[in-house]
């Protein structure tokens, strides 16, 4: 009789301790992104300072910040490797659609090291000063027919990237005031 009361307590705890173990190690395989990033590829962030905490940079944001634009970013990528970049998107605030864009990478390169996100077809590169440094005013279109006005330059260790569904005298005003 007494070994039929026990049971329940020899089948029940270990399969209660095999069940915990077994969700602490699906917990922990799912952590270790989170804790240690991969190193290569994009990875979405919560937050800004998640970004800059993990991939140990300070982003650098427009002091210029037009109304038109929704606060904070809706979207944080960044990436170790190939290069180590951020980038932020924006959305409108009235229609919520893709307004801005922003990226700051890090190279040593002489070349901007990364393909200029958004733009299906280049039209026109033009030459401007962005404060002391040299960029270059990019005019296209995105793949849906969207105008696009852009710009990069270089600055210190990093490249400047802000590309805009707006006119480039707007863009050219935030840029400038990055």
């Amino acid at each position: 009789m007494q070994f039929l009361k026990a049971v329940p307590r020899i089948i029940l705890t270990p399969a209660l301790v095999s069940g915990m173990v077994a969700l602490v190690l699906f917990f922990l395989g799912a952590v270790p992104d989170y804790i240690n990033p991969p190193e290569a590829g994009y990875r979405k962030y919560s937050s800004m300072e998640e970004a800059e905490a993990v991939l140990g940079f300070r982003v650098a944001v427009p002091s210029y910040f037009p109304d038109y634009l929704s606060w904070p970013p809706a979207e944080i990528y960044g990436q170790r490797k190939p290069v180590l970049m951020m980038q932020l998107l924006f959305l409108s605030r009235y229609g919520n659609f893709e307004t801005m864009i922003i990226s700051q990478i890090k190279s040593d390169l002489e070349d901007l090291p990364v393909d200029l996100p958004w733009f299906e077809t280049i039209r026109q590169k033009t030459p401007v000063s962005i404060g002391v440094s040299k960029g270059v005013l990019i005019t296209g279109v995105r793949a849906d027919g969207q105008l696009l006005s852009g710009v990069y330059w270089r600055s210190g260790d990093y490249y400047y990237v802000v590309i805009t569904t707006r006119s480039e005298r707007e863009l050219l005003t935030i840029a400038r005031s990055m």
